[in-house]
């Protein structure tokens, strides 16, 4: 599992919770906590010890949606889609 510090994550007994951490941004979504989330979901089918799941935001916001501005950041450079 990589380390991002836009999605913590915290294991309580057989609950995992994942915590969107871009309070300002209201916790949107940029592409990289995409695949970070992804790899974490998988690391947690995997693990048979995990039950649930929560997801969550940090701060006042669950989450605004996708942070458009990162994603016009990846049409500006599409060798990032790569």
């Amino acid at each position: 599992m990589s380390e991002n510090p836009d999605v913590i994550v915290l294991k309580e007994g057989r609950v995992a919770r994942l915590r969107l951490n871009r309070p300002d941004r209201r916790n949107a979504i940029a592409w990289t906590m995409v695949s970070n989330l992804i790899e974490i979901v998988q690391d947690f089918e995997r693990d048979k010890s995990i039950e649930a799941v929560v997801l969550e935001g940090t701060g006042e916001h669950f989450c605004a949606g996708g942070d458009i501005r990162k994603y016009i950041e990846l049409v500006e450079t599409p060798e990032a889609f790569i």
